[in-house]
């Protein structure tokens, strides 16, 4: 007996830096999926492996996603990952 089924791979999402905007966001963007959900989550230490969730997105309809994120001016560097949920 054999059995055949279809097998597609998608890429991981990968969040882009595009600049910072004049009043001091910046600015980022991903290609989304339709029908996902994503999470863009930060750290100030990559060591502690401590993420927090900065903001969630369902996307219905996928295509170039922009984001502006406000630069906290109190913390000297941040780090952030974009996850598929």
């Amino acid at each position: 007996d054999q059995v055949s089924f279809g097998l597609t791979i998608a890429p991981a999402p990968r969040l882009s830096f595009t600049g910072i905007e004049q009043d001091g966001t910046a600015q980022f963007s991903f290609e989304a999926l339709d029908n996902k959900i994503y999470e863009i989550q930060f750290t100030n230490d990559l060591i502690s492996q401590e993420w927090s969730t900065l903001e969630t997105f369902e996307i219905d309809q996928g295509g170039l996603m922009p984001i502006h994120i406000p630069i906290d001016t109190q913390v000297r560097q941040r780090f952030y990952r974009l996850l598929e949920k």
